[in-house]
């Protein structure tokens, strides 16, 4: 979403934003996966959740909360230094 309001599209079709936008979305995911080995839930949960099984294991261990925390703080200091070079 931050990406989406910093490099996000005014004018429909603009074609040049539009690619803009890609890019950075590109490298910050590309930056996520360097640092979490994936953008996959299943893998940064280590579970399925889209299963009860996966949702009892993830929800025993914490995971959610956890993942969710580490998650935060690594997407929040890339974005927070991406934006700072535009």
């Amino acid at each position: 979403m931050v990406i989406g309001l910093k490099y996000g599209r005014v004018i429909p079709n603009d074609i040049e934003v539009r690619e803009k936008s890609y890019d950075v979305t590109k490298e910050f995911i590309n930056k996520f996966k360097k640092k979490n080995n994936s953008i996959e839930c299943k893998d940064l949960l280590q579970c399925d959740s889209s299963t009860n099984k996966g949702r009892f294991e993830a929800k025993n261990r914490n995971s959610f909360k956890c993942l969710s925390k580490s998650c935060t703080r690594c997407t929040t200091y890339s974005k927070r230094n991406s934006i700072k070079k535009v």
